[in-house]
């Protein structure tokens, strides 16, 4: 039975002509990357939508349904199996997983499952602050704050010296350690105090810092930090006075 198969396919092989072979071989070629580009240009797709609710419950600091999480959560499946080796998808995986576990719509263990998915992140993709800043911000929800969390946070602001998402985890993470009066504080202090100064001098990052400040009761705090380092940006951004 083998036998006669491969004789069967020899044969077939056989009839094609050679001048048939190359437009072919052009044709196979073509349709392989129209069924990469579909795949990929889905994930794609499933990304974005992912990405902008995420944003959204950057915004109001809470998912607004169970309905709205189990959507996003099914996209960012489809998309890491349509394209399982990119890193954008693997760091967002993490991320819905770390709002599903701090909003209680999904399992408790969550923010475990979302640092191994930003740890798989890391591997293909090292040089990416926002992920290092995933990293430090699932230790700050686990209460950790041990040398493995100081090592993310030093990662993130040393690949990142510009970025908006550093900038807002620095500045959240610093003045809550400083009110509770934690000892990681006094070794990110520095780090703090300059990207707080970013922070609010960038039009991006602004407004969610202002907004934190607000809701902490932190403005004398940081307008006292400021006036020391950079009074034009105290007065300006802060309205501080001396």
């Amino acid at each position: 039975m083998m036998r006669q198969f491969t004789i069967t396919v020899k044969r077939l092989f056989g009839a094609i002509k050679r001048e048939h072979a190359f437009p072919l071989f052009i044709m196979f070629v073509a349709i392989v990357g129209f069924l990469n580009a579909f795949r990929f240009g889905g994930a794609s797709l499933d990304y974005y939508s992912v990405r902008n609710a995420i944003d959204t419950w950057q915004l109001n600091s809470h998912i607004q349904t169970k309905a709205e999480f189990e959507l996003a959560k099914s996209a960012i499946y489809t998309a890491k199996i349509l394209h399982r080796s990119n890193p954008l998808y693997m760091d967002l995986s993490g991320q819905i997983k770390e709002w599903g576990a701090v909003s209680g719509f999904d399992q408790k263990d969550g923010l475990t499952d979302a640092k191994e998915n930003y740890l798989q992140a890391t591997k293909i993709r090292p040089l990416w602050p926002v992920t290092w800043a995933n990293l430090a911000m699932i230790k700050w929800r686990l209460q950790e704050f041990d040398e493995e969390m100081l090592g993310y946070l030093f990662n993130a602001d040393k690949l990142g010296p510009q970025s908006i998402e550093v900038h807002i985890l620095f500045s959240r993470m610093g003045l809550s350690l400083y009110a509770a009066n934690n000892p990681m504080y006094t070794k990110i202090k520095d780090i703090v105090h300059t990207r707080l100064r970013l922070g609010l001098r960038n039009s991006f990052s602004r407004e969610p810092i202002l907004t934190f400040i607000e809701s902490t009761d932190s403005l004398s705090t940081v307008c006292r930090w400021m006036l020391q380092i950079d009074k034009h940006t105290a007065k300006k951004q802060l309205s501080c006075s001396e």
